[in-house]
């Protein structure tokens, strides 16, 4: 990236490292975004329900779902706790987090090289039941391109109800409650055109470029560990679907010092035949240096010397690290930092606002 982003407006009780370290989110896109009114209970022309009223349509979806599903949770065996008699008792015990954040550029000219460059506006909300056992948290985020956003109000409302460039990050404890939660949202929301929430898949190129981006700036030392995981059912049939393989920490070291030489060497390569081309036509354009090898490439070249297996040709389906962990089901999970080291320093915000603007080039 050709810019650097700060979070600004961050609640100390809902920082963006609380809502996202730890925690695996899916990955989905949507067609648009509530509006903070919305969020906040602020009514405007056009968003005839709240979300109050979102809540109330999820508290009977949920005590729906309970009753079909696992009857006897709605019943309490404590006095301390009461049983729930209907959707208004579980409404009552509803606990519920809000934030919104958005990013700018910093002052360093350096660093704004695209003046152009799109700032990013960011809406959440979570939801959990005061008795666990009934609801543990559940967690949406809406992360929106601010330029989008105001080109949106100029377009036509039908034509912009097909522009799916709204990212959607969900903490799900349970799959089909979310799903419940999501398609209660949906009806909720109100925006000229009907809302839709899709699940997205992860490619096996965004997961590349994210590690080659990571390990520019971050040290390979806190990467930990790593395991990539690869699918081969295509490849060997059913018997085998997918293959993990396990780089240490050191051997990631070793690779990372590799790549980096190879990257230095190159550099000087080209270097000195651009003063050589230059010395014999001094008209010819100046060219830029091409990209040296990349830490992926280091490391597939690691494991082709040792699996003789070429996994170039072989879809890459997960990475986990003790940084970030993605997979092409379309999961993401941004991770607080290393063994007893401080966590400010292991991971900073900037860098989760990072990985989470990198989504919209998945």
């Amino acid at each position: 990236m050709g810019h650097h982003f700060l979070p600004t407006s961050i609640p100390a009780s809902m920082s963006i490292e609380n809502v996202f370290l730890d925690q695996t989110f899916q990955l989905y896109k949507a067609n648009g975004s509530p509006s903070a009114s919305f969020i906040y209970g602020e009514e405007e022309e056009g968003e005839k329900e709240g979300f109050s009223t979102f809540l109330e349509n999820f508290a009977k979806f949920l005590y729906n779902h309970l009753s079909r599903t696992n009857p006897s949770i709605l019943q309490s065996t404590s006095e301390l706790i009461s049983s729930i008699n209907d959707y208004k008792d579980l409404l009552r015990q509803l606990r519920v987090t809000k934030g919104r954040e958005s990013t700018e550029r910093t002052g360093n000219e350096e660093e704004n090289e695209d003046a152009n460059a799109p700032s990013y506006s960011m809406i959440f909300f979570s939801i959990r039941h005061s008795n666990l056992r009934i609801l543990q948290k559940q967690s949406v985020v809406f992360i929106t391109k601010r330029e989008e956003q105001n080109q949106g109000q100029q377009n036509n409302l039908r034509e912009e109800g097909k522009n799916f460039s709204t990212i959607v990050l969900v903490r799900a404890s349970n799959p089909s409650i979310s799903e419940g939660l999501l398609t209660v949202l949906e009806e909720s929301v109100q925006l000229g055109y009907p809302l839709v929430i899709k699940p997205e898949r992860i490619s096996q190129g965004y997961i590349k470029d994210t590690i080659n981006k990571m390990s520019e700036v971050k040290s390979v030392q806190e990467f930990g560990d790593v395991e990539l995981s690869f699918q081969t059912s295509n490849i060997v049939g059913d018997s085998l679907r997918q293959v993990s393989v396990c780089i240490p920490q050191a051997d990631l070291e070793r690779l990372n010092q590799v790549q980096q030489r190879q990257q230095q060497e190159q550099l000087e390569q080209q270097q000195q035949q651009q003063q050589q081309r230059n010395s014999e036509h001094q008209a010819d354009p100046p060219t830029l240096p091409s990209a040296g090898p990349s830490l992926v490439a280091a490391i597939f070249s690691h494991l082709q010397k040792i699996t003789a297996l070429n996994l170039n040709l072989v879809p890459l389906s997960r990475f986990t690290s003790q940084i970030v962990n993605i997979s092409q089901e379309g999961k993401i999970k941004i991770h607080r930092g290393i063994d007893g080291q401080n966590h400010e320093q292991i991971f900073s915000k900037s860098l989760v606002w990072r990985l989470l603007i990198s989504l919209f080039n998945k």
